[in-house]
């Protein structure tokens, strides 16, 4: 009897099994489908191909880098759209493609593992390319590609942990590759995902056609069943409506429909779970004090509650962005782009709470099975712990300028383009970069900038123009473009990057890096220029905008000859109007700049710099929404600042170098500065 028990038992368990692995194959099959339809070996070489697969063989084989680079075919940056870069990583230099990343959620991961995926990236760049040009390499090459990409990731690694997560990474690249069945990379599109989600859902269907048939009747009598019953809403919906309704009308900027449709359903999610609170309080009251209103009135009450709290949402925030767009000389948006926020909201709104309770379900039901557990948390835990740690950084590998160096760098102006916009000759102006990778110590990096300062011929200049840039590196070229303008060329620049992260993440940091940074690097330039004779030194400006506003003005600012804020955080206003009493100190700070008006501390309580009604869990997610709009604006609304820098550097410095233009040729320059602004 117990062994004919096993054998009924194992018998489904075992059919489930086979069920979900067919269902992944077809998964697998479908989504990869995408790398079938293209290019395919073929017999016959050519040029192209031939140095296409020399350049695979010497970036494989971890040749010369230089000498990859002459290999590469002639036409590759004209076909791909860009051309590899060699530069200084992990010790060693290497050619890859300088704006390729990890995609993966944990990026990098501590140990940084970036120089390998923007090679990995440039391999399979040159595979596309050989497709392009009607000459695929085959299979060897893509699995070359995967197998340098396991090297580099273990050349990172000396330890248990690190190996873990290069053997998920380049685990994940290994099953890729076989789904794509080692063909010409693809980039694949939602609608692959998605026709192969459905294909491997519908094998599942099919395997478990017999159970899931009882069980999707029952669930759909029993749905039936509450739809008869409750037509109308109760009173997490009603509290949902009203949030969404009241998250309509913006607080301080329009915002996109999109933008405008995500923070109402986030807002209206919260209430929900509040009402969901307050209805289980109710209940329990209920047993107490008797309800007098019959169900039917609660239940079309509070739906007719619910459709007026949304009208008039929608109404009052139609009126609101119109009066914010046409004070800004835009066009006003239609009544029905509002009403379709609306609905987008609540239809997010729904996704969302259904989403929760899944997951809530699924965590619940996980946590029952042990084996679940230990198979969930072991490669949580494996690739999880590489997150959330600096990565460690090669003191050896020279000056690292890091990608938004490399930006910065490629894209500053030319005499030529400076004496066009002045009417006078000009000079080439000086652009230096000091990246996060180049030293450990924000002092180090201090004196790395001053060093290339000094080896550029920067103090010989009119002016040397301290940059504080944002935290993820970025310098804005319309500041930096507006004061090389107004002296004619006749500037140095120096930027040190302090963090490699987005601004709002710098931001919850705490910002102490950058105030370190910025110290440093204003205190060891004003050394170098007073080691000068007096005749010779050149003016110190400095320029901070957003986070490199917050950063900068934590440092000793009075050791500068000019400045100019701008787009200055809620937590640094104060100081701001403490500098700008100095007419050297120029502050640009709009009304309906969100940057000046948002903090994390708004989800708990009011603070200065929110001069608005303060509602707990509704403004600090209007904030946001605010913030998320906040480059959504023309120029001169929001945070958006280009032309008007022009004037502020006037007021700030009074350039007065050879090429400096004169007063008529400044709405040129501000023309100029405002094509900059689109760019950068």
């Amino acid at each position: 009897m117990r062994e004919g028990t096993q054998q009924r038992t194992s018998t489904p368990i075992g059919r489930r099994i086979l069920v979900v692995l067919a269902a992944l194959l077809v998964f697998g099959a479908v989504s990869g489908s995408a790398a079938w339809a293209g290019g395919r070996p073929r017999s016959t070489a050519s040029e192209t191909s031939d140095a296409a697969a020399a350049a695979v063989r010497s970036l494989t084989g971890d040749g010369d880098p230089r000498a990859t680079a002459a290999l590469l075919p002639a036409d590759f940056g004209a076909v791909m759209g860009y051309w590899p870069v060699v530069v200084r990583a992990g010790g060693r230099t290497v050619l890859e493609r300088a704006s390729g990343s990890c995609s993966s959620p944990f990026g990098d991961t501590r140990y940084d593992f970036s120089a390998a995926c923007r090679q990995h990236d440039l391999g399979y760049d040159l595979l596309r390319y050989a497709d392009r040009t009607g000459h695929p390499l085959g299979a060897w090459a893509r699995a070359a590609v995967d197998r340098a990409f396991d090297r580099h990731l273990n050349e990172r690694c000396g330890g248990p942990a690190c190996a873990a997560a290069a053997a998920v990474y380049a685990g994940a690249v290994d099953v890729n590759s076989v789904r794509q069945l080692y063909r010409v990379p693809a980039i694949e599109t939602p609608m692959h995902w998605g026709l192969a989600g459905s294909a491997g859902a519908l094998v599942l269907l099919l395997g478990w056609w017999r159970r899931l048939r009882v069980r999707t009747a029952t669930v759909l009598a029993r749905l039936a069943r509450a739809a008869a019953r409750r037509v109308t809403v109760g009173l997490p919906t009603l509290l949902g409506a009203i949030g969404l309704g009241a998250s309509l009308v913006p607080t301080i900027l329009p915002r996109p429909l999109l933008v405008q449709a995500v923070v109402s359903a986030v807002v209206a999610v919260q209430l929900v779970a509040v009402g969901a609170l307050a209805r289980r309080a109710v209940a329990r009251m209920r047993t107490m004090r008797p309800n007098r209103l019959p169900p039917t009135v609660q239940r079309w009450g509070t739906t007719a509650l619910a459709m007026a709290a949304i009208t008039a949402g929608v109404v009052a925030g139609h009126a609101r962005s119109a009066e914010l767009l046409t004070g800004m000389g835009q066009a006003a948006p239609s009544l029905a782009e509002t009403a379709l926020a609306a609905g987008l909201a609540g239809a997010l709104g729904t996704v969302l709470v259904a989403a929760g309770r899944g997951l809530a379900w699924t965590a619940r039901a996980a946590w029952r099975s042990r084996r679940v557990r230990v198979a969930l948390l072991v490669p949580v835990l494996a690739v999880g712990s590489t997150v959330g740690f600096a990565a460690p950084r090669d003191a050896s590998a020279g000056i690292d300028v890091g990608s938004k160096g490399r930006r910065y760098l490629a894209h500053g102006l030319t005499a030529d383009q400076i004496s066009q916009v002045t009417g006078k000759p000009a000079r080439q102006p000086i652009r230096t970069y000091v990246g996060l990778g180049a030293a450990a110590d924000p002092q180090d990096r201090a004196r790395l900038a001053v060093r290339q300062l000094d080896q550029l011929g920067g103090f010989d200049r009119a002016a040397v123009l301290v940059l504080m840039p944002t935290g993820s590196g970025w310098v804005d070229p319309a500041g930096v473009g507006a004061a090389e303008y107004l002296y004619g060329g006749d500037i140095a620049s120096v930027a040190v990057q302090y963090d490699d992260v987005p601004s709002w993440v710098a931001y919850l940091k705490g910002g102490g890096a950058g105030r370190q940074t910025a110290t440093a690097v204003l205190d060891a330039v004003r050394a170098r220029v007073d080691a000068m004779p007096a005749q010779r030194r050149p003016h110190v400006l400095l320029f901070g905008e957003s986070l490199g506003a917050l950063s900068g003005l934590h440092a000793p600012v009075g050791r500068a000859d000019a400045a100019l804020w701008v787009g200055v955080p809620g937590p640094a206003r104060e100081r701001a109007e403490q500098v700008s009493a100095d007419p050297s100190q120029q502050v640009l700070l709009h009304a309906d700049d969100p940057v000046a008006a948002w903090s994390p501390e708004l989800a708990w309580r009011d603070t200065a710099q929110w001069s608005r009604p303060w509602v707990p869990g509704f403004s600090f997610w209007q904030g946001v929404g605010d913030l998320v709009s906040a480059y959504w604006t023309p120029d001169g609304y929001g945070h958006r600042y280009s032309t008007e820098m022009v004037d502020a550097w006037v007021r700030a410095a009074h350039p007065s170098a050879a090429g400096s233009p004169v007063a008529a040729r400044l709405p040129q320059v501000r023309a100029a500065v405002g094509d900059l602004a689109a760019v950068g």
